[in-house]
């Protein structure tokens, strides 16, 4: 059985006051970053961090490290052995986005590995995450969009009348 890993490193512009917020809020929901969801509304979503955080205290990052980079005035974040869920990482930044009012989108892209070769395995994406959500677009998405918008094409060619002397 092969073994999959995910691997992303990004940076998010901010002030160093808000990078040791955003540290902090990363610590709080170390243990939230699962259980909150993006649909849900602030009053909600700060009861399950502040409920979870007491209880997260000591727990790892699930594999993320987090780190204010003075030199490029910006959040580091990165992972140490492979960040299991993506769809978590865009939640747990939507709130960071919310609660630091940030103004600009965050925009992040991962890689798919694994240990040997399997078909469908390796791959990966980008996301744009803002206060009110985000937006994401794997490889294996492209591909099977990229496929149908040219078989689509071949078809439309296939049918198209030959020009006389052609």
């Amino acid at each position: 059985m092969a073994h999959y890993t995910t691997h992303l490193a990004f940076h998010i512009p901010m002030s160093a006051r808000q990078g040791r917020e955003a540290i902090q809020l990363f610590d709080d929901l170390d243990a939230a970053m699962y259980e909150i969801s993006i649909d849900d509304d602030a009053e909600i979503q700060d009861a399950k961090i502040g409920d979870l955080a007491r209880a997260s205290r000591g727990v790892d990052s699930h594999g993320l490290k987090v780190n204010y980079d003075e030199r490029e005035k910006s959040l580091f974040i990165c992972d140490d052995n492979g960040f299991p869920e993506v769809e978590v990482l865009q939640g747990a930044l939507t709130v960071l986005s919310q609660r630091l009012a940030l103004d600009e989108p965050i925009e992040f892209e991962w890689s798919n590995t694994a240990d040997r070769s399997v078909s469908g395995a390796f791959g990966g994406g980008a996301a744009v995450v803002t206060a009110q959500g985000s937006e994401e677009m794997t490889t294996r998405r492209w591909a099977r969009e990229a496929v149908a918008e040219m078989r689509a094409l071949m078809e439309r060619s296939a049918d198209a009348p030959t020009p006389p002397g052609g």
